[in-house]
């Protein structure tokens, strides 16, 4: 019986040790704003693995240092506010870089009409460096929002903004150079990129990337 006790205390131990080594001390910052107007959002509460670590101040801002599992399993960092729709934000970093920190920008909606973004960057920054990354992060999502707007026309691939032509999947986008340049769709060259909306349908593309010599590559669902 006592053989029995020791074996279970000792199993019970090296357990708890094992994941007391797997902890990691790691620091994290960022803004929290409204993604319908980029304003700073004030009392947002922000989680990881469920324990609360921190909440902004009235800038949006936050900055905490927080232990957690070092693994290389995802950090599930979640913010939370009232009247606005719980983030949750999953970050797979190598144990060796966890160390460094996390600078996030979120934007929160509280609407159905606008979408949820997030920007993150490896460090833990000031307020002020967080602060001068809004812009960036401001400009790539007013051009989300305008893309997602363009998908409203249903079926069409090939799309002109601000005067740039644009490849549209459902998820993605190409930049093109000109309405001229080439397109293959599963493997075989189709043509111009002028006149991709003749040849297929938005909601049949599977993927879309570019290659060595070619303008663009498409993948169809089969």
């Amino acid at each position: 019986m006592k053989n029995i006790l020791l074996i279970g205390f000792t199993m019970l131990f090296n357990n708890i040790y094992s994941q007391t080594l797997d902890m990691e001390k790691f620091q994290v910052s960022g803004l929290v704003v409204s993604a319908q107007d980029h304003k700073p959002l004030k009392g947002v509460d922000i989680f990881i693995e469920d324990k609360k670590i921190g909440i902004t101040d009235d800038k949006g801002y936050f900055s905490d240092e927080v232990i957690a599992s070092s693994n290389d399993k995802p950090v599930v960092i979640v913010f939370k506010k009232s009247g606005f729709k719980d983030f949750k934000q999953s970050e797979r970093v190598h144990p060796s870089l966890l160390k460094k920190g996390f600078n996030f920008i979120i934007g929160l909606c509280g609407s159905s009409d606008a979408n949820p973004f997030s920007d993150t960057r490896m460090g833990a920054l000031s307020y002020a460096k967080t602060k001068d990354r809004l812009p960036e992060v401001m400009k790539k999502d007013l051009f989300n929002k305008d893309l997602n707007a363009l998908r409203m026309e249903k079926g069409k691939v090939l799309f002109e903004y601000k005067g740039q032509p644009y490849l549209l999947s459902e998820s993605s986008w190409i930049k093109l150079e000109s309405l001229d340049d080439i397109v293959v769709i599963d493997g075989r060259e189709k043509g111009k990129a002028r006149d991709i909306n003749h040849m297929i349908q938005r909601d049949q593309i599977k993927g879309m990337t570019r290659e060595c010599n070619v303008n663009c590559v498409i993948g169809l669902k089969s």
